[in-house]
C-alpha cells in the first residue's frame, strides 16, 4: 500500500506562479509582498531563484496542490534604503515654569545593508490546523539554520498593523496620507517594487505622536489582530519588541540575533531510522540538507544521535539510506500551546 505523504516545503520554481497567484487573491488586504498582481509575483519568483531572497511553497505531494507560502528577504537596504520609524521618548523642560514634559517622537530611519527580514507568511484555509501553520512559519529557520552563510547576524519581521476590514489604516489617514495623497492599500503595494517615492515624500522631521488623533496614537507599535498568531509565535522563538515601527501603519517590528532564534539554535544534525514506535506523538520538523531543500513535520522520537521518523517521511523528502537530516522540535521544551 503506498503511504501517503505529508506536506512538504520547498523553494519556488517558475512553475508556481498561477499557484501563488491563487493565493493571493485568497490572502486579501495587508499581505502586499503576496499581492494578487502576476508581474510582482514573478518578481518575487525571480528574486528567490537568484538568491536574493528565499520563498517557499508548501505542496501537498500528491496532487502538488500548492496551500501556503513564506519568504525570507536575505538582507534589506541593498540598492536602496529600506525604511521605518524610531520610536524615541525626548524631555522638554522649562527652568522657568518648573514644568517638564515627556513627548513621544518618530524619527525617519533609514537602513543600508540592513538586515534579513522574514515575511510573505500565508496559509490557504482549507489547509489550517493541527501545526501546519506553526510548521509554515518555523520551517523557513530550518533552512536558515542549515545554510546560515545566506543570512545576516540578525533578522526582524514587520508585523500588518491595525486596519479595518476595508484596508484602511488609522495611522496612514493620520499621517501618510497627508503627505503621499495615496490610499494605504496602494503605497505599500508601491513600496514592495519601487521605495524611491517613499524617499521623495516621506517626512524629513520628527512626528510628535501627541499632535496625532488617539485613533492613530493608539495603533503605533499595535499589530493587527489577523496577525497576533502569527506575532506570538514568533515572541516564542525568542523575537523581542524594539522601538521601530512601520512608515506606514505603524506595525510593530520584532527582531532577534539570528543564532538565537530557537529553531536555528536547538536544530541539529541526525542519522535517521524508519522505525518510530506507534506511541509517538512530539512532532518534529524534518529537513534534508540539500541545496533543493525539502521540509515536512511528523511524530518522531531521538534516541541517542539517531531521530526514529516514520517512514512516510523518508518518502516525502526523497530521503537517501544514511543520507543526513536536519530537525528540531516544531513546539518549544516549555510550551505546547498550538
Amino acid at each position: 500500500m503506498t503511504p501517503q505523504l505529508r506536506p512538504r516545503l520547498r523553494l519556488v520554481n517558475n512553475g508556481d506562479l498561477d499557484a501563488l497567484l491563487n493565493l493571493a487573491h485568497q490572502s486579501g488586504h495587508g499581505l502586499t509582498s503576496l499581492a494578487a498582481d502576476r508581474d510582482s509575483l514573478a518578481e518575487r519568483i525571480e528574486k528567490s531563484r537568484s538568491g536574493k531572497s528565499r520563498l517557499f511553497v508548501l505542496e501537498e505531494p500528491e496532487n502538488q496542490r500548492v496551500v501556503g507560502s513564506s519568504g525570507i528577504t536575505c538582507q534589506v537596504g541593498i540598492g536602496e534604503p529600506w525604511y521605518s520609524y524610531r520610536k524615541e521618548t525626548l524631555t522638554h523642560h522649562s527652568q522657568g515654569l518648573g514644568i517638564t514634559h515627556n513627548v513621544e517622537v518618530l524619527h525617519r530611519k533609514l537602513f543600508y545593508n540592513g538586515p534579513t527580514e522574514v515575511g510573505t507568511l500565508f496559509l490557504s484555509p482549507s489547509a489550517r490546523g493541527g501545526g501546519t501553520g506553526r510548521f509554515l512559519s518555523l520551517a523557513r529557520f530550518l533552512y536558515v539554520a542549515q545554510f546560515p552563510d545566506q543570512f545576516q547576524p540578525e533578522v526582524f519581521a514587520e508585523m500588518r498593523g491595525v486596519s479595518d476590514a476595508a484596508g484602511r489604516s488609522p495611522f496612514w489617514d493620520a499621517v501618510g496620507r497627508h503627505f503621499y495623497t495615496l490610499d494605504y492599500s496602494d503605497a505599500d503595494f508601491r513600496s514592495a517594487h519601487d521605495k524611491q517615492f517613499i524617499a521623495e515624500l516621506m517626512p524629513r522631521h520628527p512626528i510628535y505622536l501627541t499632535l496625532l488623533p488617539d485613533a492613530a496614537t493608539s495603533v503605533v507599535g499595535k499589530a493587527h489582530p489577523d496577525t497576533q498568531p502569527a506575532l506570538h509565535l514568533l515572541m516564542q522563538e525568542g523575537f523581542q519588541h524594539g522601538d521601530l515601527v512601520d512608515i506606514f501603519d505603524a506595525g510593530p517590528i520584532v527582531t532577534c540575533p539570528t543564532q538565537q532564534i530557537r529553531t536555528v539554535r536547538d536544530s541539529r544534525i541526525w542519522r535517521w531510522t524508519t522505525d518510530v514506535p506507534a506511541d509517538a506523538n512530539e512532532l518534529w520538523m524534518i529537513g534534508n540538507t540539500r541545496d533543493t531543500f525539502l521540509a515536512t513535520f511528523a511524530p518522531a522520537r531521538p534516541e541517542g544521535d539517531t531521530l526514529q521518523i516514520p517512514h512516510d517521511v523518508a518518502a516525502t523528502l526523497d530521503l537517501e539510506s544514511g543520507e543526513p537530516i536536519r530537525a528540531v522540535r516544531l513546539r518549544p521544551d516549555y510550551n505546547n500551546e498550538s
